[in-house]
């Protein structure tokens, strides 16, 4: 099972050493249980090339990606890890939550399924909801014999991100400011100076 969870960062999870418990199934079942690696770094400050590279092994710079050609990310000159999969007798499915890792451009090579329904909705801060239990749905109804390789991939913690309850108020339940997750959206605002944060709107957003 290979699980992308975009934009999470490492610092934030607590098996790395943050302060707060963030991610106790990941801290218990993955880095307690497996290995854990302290120097890792994209490939690419964006989607679909860290994905793509993800995928085969080759730098976006190899795999001739840039901003202005990203729309058939994974082309036929480069093999997939799914395609060593699936050639390796592995039967293979991909549940996709993000437009720009979609099955239309190319991250469907393969798979005997892909599906990414969720990523036609508009973006939304409740996806890991559903996107479990589609996985979780689709492999209780798995009869095939083969071996199983899952690709999943969860799109929550990217902008806009405005977390449902509990976690809207897990980590900061006082802050009584305006700069919320809401307001803040992208982050364009604050990083052009239209919202001059202060220290402890600061705090919130990272709550």
């Amino acid at each position: 099972i290979y699980i992308v969870v975009d934009s999470l960062r490492a610092d934030h999870v607590s098996s790395y050493g943050y302060a707060r418990t963030t991610t106790p199934n990941l801290d218990t079942l993955v880095a307690a249980q497996g290995a854990r690696f302290d120097q890792a770094t994209s490939t690419s400050g964006w989607t679909t090339p860290a994905n793509a590279a993800n995928m085969t092994g080759f730098t976006p710079t190899a795999l001739n990606l840039t901003w202005t050609n990203w729309w058939y990310a994974l082309r036929v000159n480069h093999t997939t890890l799914t395609e060593y999969m699936h050639d390796g007798g592995y039967a293979t499915a991909a549940f996709i939550t993000n437009g720009m890792v979609s099955c239309s451009i190319g991250f469907s090579r393969g798979f005997d399924s892909c599906i990414d329904s969720l990523a036609t909705r508009p973006h939304s801060d409740t996806l890991a909801l559903p996107l479990t239990t589609q996985v979780i749905t689709w492999t209780q109804q798995y009869t095939n014999t083969q071996p199983l390789f899952l690709f999943v991939y969860y799109m929550d913690p990217h902008t806009h991100y405005n977390p449902p309850p509990p976690y809207d108020l897990m980590y900061d339940s006082t802050y009584t400011g305006t700069l919320t997750s809401e307001v803040f959206g992208d982050g364009e605002a604050v990083a052009t100076g239209q919202i001059i944060p202060a220290p402890r709107d600061i705090e919130h957003i990272i709550a």
